[in-house]
């Protein structure tokens, strides 16, 4: 299971939906006809709407300040009941209070879990709320990051909107500037390949005989690292509505190949044993990779423990486009709620222009495009330099395919495709084996 610190930078739950019974399915409620949240449904007076947030969210008061106190202010009727409940359990808690029709009016939820909570009427479909106010529409591309949103619908990207995202995470390229420099290498620039990043990383690969003392990229199997890459050359794990497998094609075989052989046949990347007890971020944190291809929660990582100069850049171009997944922080309203319009104003409310930039957490996206575009957000003067790469990836990015039991058959897929990595198996056995292995879990009933 992941550790509390990597759920609260990746946002994925290790946790299947299966469990959910289906007496949580409850008739959607009458939509809001409130504005964008700005306030609550007319008529709310001595309403208390219970708030879940995962414990470590409100950190220095940020939800509390950010949106719990200007919404009461500007909602006299409406009480936010924000209760912080802590990772372990979560999950569990919320599924035990759903069957019991008791779960949270509103709750932070992992974009692992929508899927399933959609499917087994868990979650409230907000089509007739956004349809009613307005919002999220074709002309709101320049207000929000609408991309956001495909990886919250049902049934696959392009159904029913199930939760209301509030900010995003997604995956950077990461490049040591004092390996660059020493070796009087250009630094990465948005418009690299792929083959690119290979030819960089031989020339910055560093050997004493048969010790490697410096690599010049890290491989991984994990999602954070080869998913972007995949999408970019044309390909995907999943079909379009998350039902069956679609990774045993000869695109994606060869996108695999290409990290693997980074490993196995180029010699610039470690073997992940070599990141003893730690990870990807860990290893480039350690100043023994000039690249790297990681998620944005990096950032809160090398701030305070790299001891080199590095920044970030755009993921690079594949075959077919430039694309890195993403996926958002959502909020949730329980399909039984007795309070589904004030529940929606406020979860609405959490992505307005005005919310203070310091109160989303560091290398998030909000949603609203003028405040991620804000001086605050962007922290002139802080590493990464051009954090603005994140930015410019906004509208270019892919959903990454959260669909149903994905901790299931993402373990399953990350456990033959790691036999290859370590050079026990070929890349097409490794690929047919996680491709079958996936379909079986989705088929299951």
């Amino acid at each position: 299971m992941l550790s509390r610190r990597r759920f609260l930078t990746l946002t994925a739950g290790y946790a299947a939906a299966s469990a959910l019974v289906s007496a949580c399915v409850a008739p959607v409620a009458s939509p809001s006809t409130g504005s964008e949240g700005a306030s609550a449904a007319p008529g709310s007076e001595g309403v208390t709407v219970t708030y879940w947030a995962l414990d470590g969210e409100n950190t220095d008061d940020n939800l509390t300040r950010g949106v719990v106190e200007p919404f009461q202010e500007q909602n006299p009727g409406v009480t936010i009941d924000l209760q912080e409940i802590p990772w372990e359990g979560y999950y569990e808690k919320y599924q035990t209070l759903s069957a019991a029709a008791q779960a949270p009016d509103l709750a932070f939820v992992s974009a692992a879990w929508i899927q399933d909570f959609a499917r087994l009427g868990v979650a409230l479909n907000l089509d007739p709320y956004v349809e009613k106010t307005g919002v999220f529409g074709p002309e709101d591309a320049d207000k929000y990051f609408l991309n956001t949103l495909d990886g919250l619908r049902y049934p696959g990207t392009q159904g029913s909107l199930y939760a209301v995202p509030y900010e995003w995470v997604t995956i950077v390229f990461y490049y040591n500037k004092d390996i660059f420099d020493a070796a009087g290498e250009a630094y990465p620039t948005d418009d690299w390949t792929y083959d690119n990043v290979l030819e960089a990383a031989q020339r910055l690969t560093v050997s004493s005989g048969d010790r490697i003392d410096q690599y010049g990229m890290i491989s991984h199997w994990d999602y954070d690292v080869i998913d972007s890459s995949i999408h970019a050359n044309g390909g995907s794990i999943l079909n379009e509505d998350y039902t069956e497998a679609a990774l045993d094609t000869p695109t994606n075989i060869d996108t695999i190949q290409w990290w693997v052989d980074l490993i196995q046949e180029y010699k610039v990347a470690p073997l992940p044993a070599e990141f003893g007890e730690g990870n990807a971020v860990d290893f480039f944190a350690s100043g023994r990779a000039a690249m790297a291809i990681l998620g944005v929660w990096g950032i809160e990582t090398f701030r305070p423990d790299a001891k080199f100069n590095w920044d970030i850049a755009m993921l690079p171009v594949g075959k077919e486009k430039q694309t890195g997944v993403q996926w958002p922080n959502q909020l949730a309203i329980a399909a039984k709620t007795a309070h589904p319009d004030e529940a929606f104003d406020f979860a609405m409310f959490t992505i307005r222009p005005d919310r203070p930039a310091d109160t989303v957490g560091i290398g998030k996206v909000p949603v609203v495009k003028e405040l991620a575009y804000s001086e605050k957000w962007l922290e002139a003067g802080k590493a990464p330099a051009h954090k603005d790469a994140i930015l410019k990836m906004g509208d270019l990015n892919v959903p990454l395919e959260f669909g149903f039991r994905w901790t299931e058959w993402r373990d399953a897929m990350n456990q033959e495709l790691q036999l290859s990595y370590l050079g026990e198996r070929s890349v097409d056995e490794s690929v047919a084996a996680a491709h079958a292995a996936i379909q079986a879990i989705l088929d299951r009933p």
